[in-house]
């Protein structure tokens, strides 16, 4: 989602009273030139909260380490809602130190490009005839079936591949 779509996204949900929850936990994927913050509309719409995750993008998984930013009635009933048990103080410490590393996200930007680019050229020579791979700018791929009926190499994908990737279908 683009900028001028995120803001006509808030324009109508502002006037339909609706709240706006923006998930920003695969937003550090982004190269510096598609990244951009919903926070930066914080200020100026009451219906917006965003939340953010360093779990993914820092390899934290199970520390559950975020934030929440969004106007206080909407924090405070997060808040009342949050389980039980704060973040603890390894969980600090593991997030503390993995934002102080000013190197990390560059390198990892830069190698999920170069993973990504050699991924696609793979896929592409290879003997997928009813699959397109859409291009993503984060660490997923996404699939789209064209024909809507399987072929070989769509049955085939329950035998081993399960085990190392995961694979879900979208149905309308």
């Amino acid at each position: 989602m683009n900028r001028k779509q995120f803001e006509i996204l808030l324009e109508v949900a502002h006037t339909c009273d609706c709240r706006v929850i923006f998930d920003e936990s695969f937003i550090d994927f982004l190269l510096d030139e598609k990244r951009w913050s919903a926070r930066e509309y914080l200020a100026s719409y009451s219906n917006l909260t965003v939340v953010y995750s360093l779990t993914k993008f820092y390899s934290l998984p199970g520390l559950r380490l975020g934030a929440a930013f969004g106007p206080a009635r909407d924090l405070e009933r997060f808040q009342e809602a949050r389980d039980p048990w704060s973040v603890n103080v390894l969980a600090q410490e593991a997030g503390l130190a993995a934002l102080e590393n000013r190197t990390y996200a560059e390198d990892v930007r830069k190698k999920l490009t170069e993973c990504r680019h050699f991924f696609y050229s793979e896929f592409e020579g290879q003997e997928f005839g009813n699959w397109r791979l859409r291009p993503t700018c984060v660490n997923f791929a996404l699939l789209e079936l064209r024909t809507g009926k399987s072929d070989r190499s769509t049955e085939s994908w329950g035998n081993g591949v399960s085990s190392s990737a995961t694979v879900r279908t979208l149905r309308d």
